[in-house]
């Protein structure tokens, strides 16, 4: 069956296009899952936590410390800043908007791998099976 380059190259591309048809069915099915099976959201895991250092009620007095550069009193005057950004963010936090957002992000991997994967897959086999 191969003993022609032609035929090798193609069914070497066949078995990359019958790869993307099973992610992108494979995603497709997650998403299905996700929204009709497992309906409890997941939230996002990186929004729980603060960023950078940990939070303390007392991180507000280690600026008068006199033992202090200017650069690290200024490093963690911005820590202060993002930190009650992201206090600011968690109060906003919609956790069915970034299931919505996932959800998209999933298919708008998945629809492309199988629109792609399977016509490249069937022309592929049709050319294979001719020969």
């Amino acid at each position: 069956m191969f003993k022609d380059p032609k035929t090798i190259y193609f069914g070497i591309i066949s078995l990359g296009a019958l790869f993307m048809i099973v992610v992108g069915t494979f995603a497709v099915f997650s998403v299905l899952f996700s929204a009709f099976v497992f309906k409890n959201p997941s939230m996002n895991p990186m929004m729980s936590q603060p960023p950078g250092m940990y939070t303390s009620p007392e991180i507000e007095k280690i600026t008068e410390n006199k033992d202090l550069t200017a650069e690290q009193k200024q490093q963690i005057e911005k820590w202060l800043k993002d930190y009650s950004e992201w206090e600011k963010y968690q109060k906003n936090f919609n956790d069915n908007d970034y299931q919505k957002q996932m959800t998209y992000s999933q298919l708008s991997f998945a629809l492309p791998m199988l629109i792609i994967g399977a016509p490249i897959f069937l022309y592929t086999v049709r050319f294979l099976r001719k020969k």
